[in-house]
């Protein structure tokens, strides 16, 4: 028996019609006859009883197809569970904080599984079913599966040719006085820091902007201005011209919000990936 033999003979059983059988799978009626013939001939029984122009399951016939569509259908789910197995799953995360986070736990996962494709984005729409989220924001505090990934405190980078490199604590009488480098208005960074800014009741003297981290370190270094940063994603990132300061009990709180709709194992082991990262 061969299985495309007993798809004709399912489909000739539900519509005992072999006309039928043979126009949805592009065959000669006469295919169809043959193929039931042999299959009935195989099996030493008589399945549909013939009459002139046609057809009629018999109890055979019934019981035969009862055992033969459940398996047809176990062979087509297995099928799909190969299929499945044998595509490339991909994860698309929209990673608008601690990139570098990001990218050390998808190298983690890459080497752990080389069949996962890794799609990163680094701005948000509501348009696009993004498996994961990593974000400092709370636009999407109303999700349930959301995880705390890192706690840091914000803190200021100060070149130490500036005076205040002096202070351990920065006042913001001190900080009012002082000219800002900033990531572009669009980056939670720039977004957090204004937030800082107004709750210290001053707002900032920001002269120099680039959506580049490096090229913003790379200005206080050269002692161009001052800037805000988190202490755990930019750590160790600053060269020894530059004197981290305290400025008062801030932190940003990043969280992975995963997309229910796109969310799967790799997703959650990802995630694990990250907390274990941030442990290091």
């Amino acid at each position: 028996m061969e299985i495309l033999q007993l798809k004709y003979f399912c489909h000739a059983a539900k519509t005992e019609n072999f006309s039928h059988t043979a126009l949805k799978f592009g065959v000669p009626p006469s295919n169809i006859s043959q193929c039931i013939r042999r299959l009935e001939s195989e099996l030493d029984y008589k399945l549909f009883d013939r009459g002139k122009n046609t057809v009629r399951l018999n109890n055979a016939g019934t019981a035969f197809y009862e055992k033969i569509s459940k398996a047809l259908e176990l062979i087509e789910s297995a099928k799909k569970d190969i299929e499945k197995s044998d595509k490339t799953k991909e994860i698309k995360i929209c990673s608008l904080t601690n990139r570098q986070l990001v990218m050390r736990a998808t190298e983690k996962l890459r080497a752990r599984r080389e069949d996962i494709k890794i799609v990163i984005s680094h701005s948000y729409s509501e348009n696009e079913n993004f498996d994961l989220i990593i974000s400092d924001e709370d636009f999407l505090s109303n999700v349930k599966n959301r995880k705390l990934i890192v706690s840091e405190k914000i803190v200021a980078a100060i070149n130490k040719k500036n005076p205040l490199s002096q202070k351990t604590v920065i006042t913001a009488d001190d900080l009012k006085k002082e000219n800002f480098v900033c990531l572009n208005d669009d980056s939670n960074l720039h977004k957090a820091t204004l937030k800082i800014c107004d709750k210290m009741n001053f707002k900032p003297k920001i002269v120099i902007q680039s959506p580049d981290p490096f090229y913003v370190r790379k200005c206080v270094e050269l002692n161009l201005g001052i800037t805000f940063f988190p202490s755990y994603s930019w750590s160790g990132m600053f060269s020894e011209y530059v004197h981290i300061a305290d400025i008062g009990d801030f932190w940003r709180n990043t969280y992975a919000y995963v997309n229910n709709l796109g969310a799967h194992g790799e997703v959650e082991e990802l995630v694990d990936i990250m907390t274990e990262v941030v442990k290091l």
